[in-house]
């Protein structure tokens, strides 16, 4: 049955047959995702069904079972150095032999005899060895050493037991098995083996002379193993291979006493280093900052315009839910989605709970009596509401993991409180399985907030299927060059095209425009000239456009030669003209324009430079106040620089930043930074004194 919820009302119930909406089968654009589906469920939902090279399917099932295989990995390698490091120890215990006792005797004299680690000869090994964290052991080939010889064995076999390598080793293994998929990490793991050689070389010689040195070079020689040992040998040697040796005898032969200076500069260097990346990691922004702001993109009959909306999925993850029928969460999400057009508001929803398929329907109704000035009813494909309704739907099918389908119906007038679904006579219907087409599992991606949000921070442009079209959102796709505003507009004129075997070359004046308010002026705040651009384009048997190759020409000196050799000679004169930026600007006034029409607002349109008019203090205290406190302080980075005022949306809220000047009681100029509501409510204020060439922030 449906149940049927009005913030103003206690919660009621009509039958599921007195409400009849049309379904439509409205399509989703592709964002990629890494989320692992299910693709068991995904199977079962048809998602796979129009998949005719079955390449969705096989890259859905490699993700879902990534983990797995990971893990597999793990414990391969694991296993495989656990059973090569026992089979190595029994071959050791078989053939292992005592010391002799003036061999202890040095052992323990040079160990000041306060360690207890074993010494064995093994007729088996070629060269000396440490083995085992808890019962160490020092191993040694059978053979005859002289007394230095055995002295330096000894000390390098000691040093690497107080170094404590043998636990590194263990470390390493443990490291290179969890990113056992990565080459990089056996590198890594090898360069770690040698530095703890080198380590411990320069521990035994730092106090030998260079006579010394030289006999401790001729032992590493002749120890120096002929072949590796078999993977799982956690020891450590004192030279596994003669081709190894090398750079550490050169070390040996050239090893300096470091200097006090040397050491404290290397220590203050690593202090620094540290501390610098706990500042710096303590000033990374988190998720609970609060989204960034989205650019959407939506059809209209002309132009194309930028709706900006943003979704708190910190605060309405908090109400996700695996039931469509719990009311009380269900109701919480749908209140924080954005509105999809300013003249509507939401005023029910109603819950489909009794069978499958599982639904729920938002109802938005006119906020006002004033006529709706759109095209009614809503013709989804050309209504810049689509794409905030794409998003919505995305998001409720994240949260609610039951839900099959999501209905919005509209009406163009207001209800007298009671719901009477014949009044809504626009409805636009969105299905789980066609979402999960695009996304895969979408109750998994509905916990990866990270993930959703840059989802929905992508631009969900319906496929072009006109060159103008393409063109326009070609040149959309560049805003990521330029400053963030409130909308995203841009201007081209297309010169010429050229078509052969499904590509289509544009020949174009294009502009790019992000509008925002400064003085409450809806003005140009960043952007490009008109600039000669080449776009060239895939077309496909159903007529869609795909970007292939968006060309600028180069900058300065080059432009002109650059830009004759992307255009054919017969468009040298209209692309080289300088009077056609107008009607580029004019394009972007049209499309900033139709998006205060979409908000509802009434505002001057201007891509012309907005006056701002500096505050009057001494120049110093100006730069200091705008120039380095802005750096260490968002709130005023956040306030204009001129005496005026910019609005900037957060978390779907519009805020008013405003800078002023005055004087104080003494007569001192004072600076003061607001943040405001639209109905003037006031969130932030700070104050500077400025007191000669300083600025003073007044408590």
């Amino acid at each position: 049955m449906y149940y049927v919820f009005n913030s103003n009302t206690t919660p009621v119930t009509i039958n599921s047959q007195d409400v009849v909406r049309p379904v439509s089968s409205l399509s989703v654009n592709s964002v990629g995702s890494s989320i692992l589906p299910d693709v068991q469920e995904n199977v079962a939902n048809g998602v796979y069904k129009d998949d005719a090279d079955h390449g969705s399917y096989i890259r859905d099932l490699l993700n879902q079972y990534a983990l797995d295989f990971w893990l597999l990995g793990v414990m391969i390698v694991v296993a495989a150095n656990l059973i090569g490091y026992v089979r190595f120890l029994n071959y050791l215990r078989r053939t292992n032999m005592p010391a002799k006792d003036e061999q202890n005797e040095l052992l323990n004299s040079l160990m000041n005899r306060r360690h207890k680690v074993r010494l064995v000869r093994n007729p088996f090994v070629t060269t000396p060895m440490l083995i085992g964290i808890l019962r160490p052991c020092i191993i040694i080939p059978d053979t005859d050493f002289d007394g230095e010889q055995l002295k330096n064995i000894l000390l390098h076999e000691i040093s690497h037991l107080r170094r404590l390598d043998i636990a590194v080793k263990w470390l390493t293994m443990v490291a290179a098995a969890i990113h056992w998929f990565n080459p990089l990490m056996y590198l890594i793991k090898k360069e770690i083996n040698h530095a703890c050689e080198l380590a411990c070389d320069e521990a035994v010689i730092k106090n030998l002379t260079l006579a010394e040195k030289q006999v401790y070079g001729d032992t590493l020689i002749s120890v120096a193993a002929e072949h590796k040992y078999p993977i799982g040998v956690m020891q450590v040697t004192m030279s596994e291979e003669k081709k190894s040796l090398k750079e550490r005898l050169l070390a040996i032969m050239n090893h300096h006493k470091k200097s006090r200076f040397i050491l404290a500069i290397s220590t203050l260097l690593l202090v620094a280093t540290v501390i610098g990346a706990v500042i710096l990691g303590a000033s990374v922004r988190t998720i609970s900052d609060g989204p960034p702001g989205i650019y959407i993109n939506a059809e209209d009959v002309k132009t194309k315009v930028a709706l900006l909306t943003a979704y708190d999925l910190t605060s309405i993850a908090n109400y996700r839910t695996p039931y469509v029928g719990n009311n009380s969460k269900v109701l919480m999400i749908t209140s924080q989605l954005p509105v999809p057009d300013g003249y509507f508001k939401q005023q029910f929803i109603s819950l489909e709970t009794k069978a499958k398929p599982y639904g729920l329907t938002v109802y938005y109704e006119a906020a006002s009596n004033d006529q709706y000035s759109g095209e009614w009813p809503i013709d989804i494909t050309r209504s810049p509401m689509k794409t905030v309704l794409d998003k919505n739907a995305l998001v409720l099918f994240c949260m609610i993991d039951n839900l099959d389908q999501v209905t919005f119906d509209f009406r163009n007038s207001q209800s007298d409180g009671k719901l009477d679904t014949s009044k809504y006579n626009s409805s636009f219907t969105f299905l789980r399985a066609s979402l999960a087409k695009k996304y895969g599992d979408l109750s998994v991606l509905g916990k990866n907030l990270d993930s959703l949000q840059k989802v929905l921070a992508e631009e969900l442009t319906v496929a072009p299927k006109s060159i103008d079209e393409a063109v326009s959102q070609a040149v959309r796709s560049q805003q990521k060059s330029y400053l963030a505003g409130e909308t995203a507009t841009e201007g081209h004129i297309i010169l010429d095209t050229e078509e052969k075997d499904g590509i289509v070359k544009a020949y174009t004046l294009s502009s790019f425009g992000a509008f925002g308010f400064e003085n409450g002026i809806f003005t140009k705040l960043s952007g490009s000239g008109a600039i000669p651009t080449v776009m060239t384009f895939s077309k496909d048997n159903d007529g869609i456009y795909s970007l292939l190759e968006y060309k600028e020409p180069m900058d300065g000196a080059y432009s002109l030669e650059s830009t004759k050799k992307m255009f054919p000679s017969k468009l040298w004169n209209e692309v080289l003209k300088t009077d056609k930026y107008p009607d580029l600007i004019k394009q972007q006034e049209e499309q900033a324009a139709k998006y205060l029409q979409l908000i509802g607002r009434e505002a001057q349109v201007s891509a012309n430079y907005v006056e701002r008019k500096l505050v009057n203090i001494d120049v110093e205290a100006s730069n200091k106040l705008f120039s380095e406190f802005t750096k260490s302080n968002g709130f005023l980075n956040s306030c204009p620089y001129w005496l005026g005022t910019k609005e900037r949306i957060e978390n779907g809220v519009r805020y008013i930043y405003e800078t002023s000047q005055s004087k104080t009681s003494d007569s001192y100029d004072l600076i003061i930074f607001r943040k405001k509501k639209v109905d003037g409510s006031l969130v932030k204020e700070s104050k500077y004194e400025i007191i000669g060439n300083e600025p003073k922030e007044v408590q």
